[in-house]
Parts: C-alpha cells; sequence; structure tokens
C-alpha cells in the first residue's frame, strides 16, 4: 500500500490533485483494515497515511483531530499485533511504558514507527490539550528507541519527528529547540537533502 502511494506522490506534479485523491485511499485502507484486522502492514499503512493526511493536508483543525486519533488508533493496533508485550499503553505509567516499548525488537521497527508517527501527528493536532502533551516524553522515547534499532530508511524520518518533538514546545515549557535543530539537521543529512519534508518542518518548527 506504501509503495503506491509513495510513487503515486513521486510522478505528480499536482498537490491539489493527491489531496483530492487521498480520501479514496484511505476509505480503501479502512476495508483493507476490516479484511484483516491483525494485518500489521495494513494497519502501519492506515495509521500512516491517516497521520500524514491529518496532519499535512487538512486545514480544519477538528478535522484533523478526528483524522489523526484515528491513525493512533490504527498504530496502537498495529504496534499490538507485532508485539503482543505493547498492548494497551494507554494509561500506563512512564516505567512500564518504557519496557513495553523496549520490549519491541528490529523484526517489528515499522509497527513502532507507525505508532511513534501517528501518535506524534495525534499530539500535534491537539497541542492544545496539556494531557496530550503530557505523553511527549514516551513519544520521545519510543522513536529514541527506533534509532537503536537499526532502522534504515525510516532513519531520516524518524529524526525529522524527533526533531518535531523537540520543538513542538517553546523551552520554557519544557521544549528542546536546539536538540530538535540538531535532529533536523542529522536527518537531512541522512536523507542526502533529498526529502524536502524535513526541510520544510525544520523551518515551521525550529
Amino acid at each position: 500500500c506504501q509503495c503506491i502511494f509513495v510513487v503515486v506522490i513521486g510522478i505528480q506534479d499536482d498537490p491539489e490533485l493527491v489531496r483530492e485523491a487521498l480520501p479514496s485511499y484511505l476509505l480503501l485502507l479502512d476495508s483493507m483494515v476490516d479484511s484483516s484486522p491483525d494485518s500489521v502492514a495494513t494497519l502501519s499503512a492506515a495509521a500512516q497515511l491517516y497521520a500524514a493526511y491529518g496532519a499535512a493536508m487538512v486545514d480544519d483543525p477538528e478535522r484533523a483531530k478526528i483524522l489523526t486519533r484515528r491513525a493512533r488508533s490504527y498504530g496502537s493496533r498495529a504496534l499490538c499485533a507485532a508485539e503482543r508485550n505493547a498492548c494497551d499503553l494507554d494509561g500506563r505509567d512512564f516505567d512500564s511504558y518504557i519496557e513495553a516499548i523496549y520490549s519491541v525488537n528490529e523484526a517489528d521497527v515499522e509497527a513502532l514507527y507507525s505508532y511513534s508517527l501517528s501518535s506524534l501527528a495525534y499530539i500535534r493536532s491537539n497541542s492544545d490539550d496539556f494531557k496530550a502533551l503530557a505523553d511527549l516524553p514516551k513519544i520521545e522515547a519510543a522513536l529514541n528507541h527506533i534509532m537503536t534499532l537499526e532502522p534504515g530508511d525510516l532513519a531520516s524520518s524518524t529524526c525529522m519527528y524527533l526533531g518535531v518533538l523537540n520543538t513542538l514546545r517553546p523551552a520554557a515549557l519544557g521544549g528542546n529547540p536546539e536538540a530538535g535543530r540538531q535532529w533536523f539537521e542529522k536527518g537531512i543529512e541522512l536523507s542526502e537533502g533529498k526529502d524536502l519534508s524535513i526541510k520544510v518542518e525544520y523551518a515551521r518548527g525550529y
């Protein structure tokens, strides 16, 4: 699913056409999840695309919250399907959460990435909710763990999301803009400057 999406984006020079076409693809992913509710690959694809669409292509803040909530649900389900020790993460205390996250190994890095990305998209869409913001240290720990698992092609975008996470709040509220800058620059380096989304988020966040 994700490969088709990447190819479509790559051959299009009209962002509006892509924006208009994506809802049909989201509905297709919903039906695929319904048919294969325990498929890690399908759940991960749905989580990532809902997160990307809700965070980047929707102007209505309330719609963004709805879409990223679904993304987070799919991401949590993907991670649970991949690693049973990482089920039911909501409501866990920090130590229990970290233990569950660190039980995820290299084989399931894609599921952990989908969970982390979708959770961060949800938090970003709910940045006016202090309860949502309180989960930022947990998602940072998950993203940091991804970087220890030899994530391959996921490394540069993981760096970008760590940059986003550290610049989501001002320093006075616990953010770390300088750490964010370092993550953005590492992501640009790893992508050899080819992933323009990292540069966009760098400018937007830092």
